[in-house]
């Protein structure tokens, strides 16, 4: 089986003056000095000092109005169609060219849409600008658009050939940016022993609730492509581990519209409580863990709001990716620190812990 490498694959910059420097020197896969694309988050752009110089890099630089709207046909389209961009775009020499997605999660999931499929695919590297995405979503190769009002239906998989983590980007988020990757983080340190470890060491210390991202950030990514270096393109079940949290998460994300992280947030609560009623956890296992996700992570098992009725939780559950067929979801659970189970639930099973978990769903 072929696996996908993780050397050289992650680009670590603490300045933008460095970041631009590599871009003036990035290259084409056969050595070839590359023509350099980027499609930026234009809020990015308007706050970050030092931005404008960073686009003089490139040889195009295309903006971005970032969002979940951006993800879908009408917006690539758009692009594609745009008088002012179009004709420069769709004249670029296709294997000279590299496509930089320069935004949080929306922008990576259009722009990696985009180069994965623009004359049968090009060079992709992703850089992102929020905590969420670059502890998650800029890496692993998914890509992602918007149809009929369902999440993620059109989608390939293109990893991109390296991220690159620029500090300056990141570190003028605000507290509460910061907050939302608490989630996907606590996952991985579930998932994975020797993050779980980093977790507690003082240079995971934040000023305000929850663990400091950015030192944390190389071993969180090269975690997360370990398990996806086995199951590259989710054809043999294992990839399905990184779903921790996210069966409840993606329903109060959907109707809730709580943000990604906090939702999977609460998820890993949910997913804890699920483990133990199917005596995967012991008793003190579980506070223990669900203590450590308070505590070391700031999070909280709270839903901020009502859930849907039953009929249209049985739906959500159904209508997931995560689905079995057969009224079954695949469910991750887990025996402990870096023991991940995936369980073969019914939702009926899975609303009954629900109900425990957060009180009687409204019929």
């Amino acid at each position: 089986m072929t696996r996908t490498r993780l050397k050289d694959s992650l680009q670590v910059f603490e300045s933008l003056a460095q970041a631009r420097s590599a871009v003036s020197q990035c290259r084409t896969s056969a050595g070839v000095l590359a023509i350099r694309v980027a499609f930026y988050d234009r809020v990015v752009a308007a706050k970050v000092p030092g931005f404008q110089s960073f686009l003089k890099a490139f040889d195009l630089a295309i903006p971005l109005r970032s969002g979940e709207s951006l993800k879908s046909l009408d917006s690539l389209q758009a692009l594609l169609a745009d008088p002012r961009q179009a004709p420069r775009l769709l004249a670029l020499p296709t294997r000279q060219t590299v496509f930089f997605a320069i935004g949080g999660g929306s922008v990576g999931d259009f722009v990696g849409f985009l180069a994965s499929t623009f004359h049968r695919g090009v060079a992709l590297i992703q850089v992102p600008t929020t905590w969420l995405a670059a502890v998650d979503s800029a890496h692993g190769g998914k890509t992602a658009l918007n149809v009929g009002g369902f999440k993620n239906v059109l989608g390939t998989f293109h990893p991109p050939r390296e991220t690159w983590l620029v500090h300056a980007l990141l570190k003028g988020q605000p507290e509460a940016r910061r907050q939302e990757a608490q989630g996907e983080i606590a996952k991985m340190a579930l998932l994975d022993r020797r993050v779980w470890k980093s977790c507690t060491q003082p240079l995971a210390a934040a000023t305000g609730a929850g663990v400091a991202p950015w030192p944390l950030l190389p071993e969180l990514v090269q975690a997360k492509l370990r398990v996806v270096a086995r199951d590259p393109r989710e054809e043999r079940g294992h990839r399905r581990i990184l779903n921790l949290g996210h069966t409840l998460g993606h329903v109060l994300e959907a109707s809730l519209e709580l943000p990604h992280g906090n939702a999977v947030g609460i998820g890993l609560f949910f997913a804890l409580w699920v483990s133990w009623c199917e005596g995967l956890l012991a008793t003190r296992q579980f506070f223990e863990l669900e203590q450590d996700l308070m505590d070391r992570f700031g999070l909280s098992p709270r839903i901020p709001g009502r859930l849907p009725k039953r009929p249209v939780l049985r739906r959500k559950f159904l209508g997931d990716k995560k689905s079995l067929g057969s009224g079954q979801v695949a469910f991750v659970g887990l025996r402990g620190i870096g023991k991940p189970v995936i369980l073969p639930l019914s939702v009926d099973t899975l609303l009954t812990h629900l109900d425990h978990f957060n009180g009687d769903i409204p019929e």
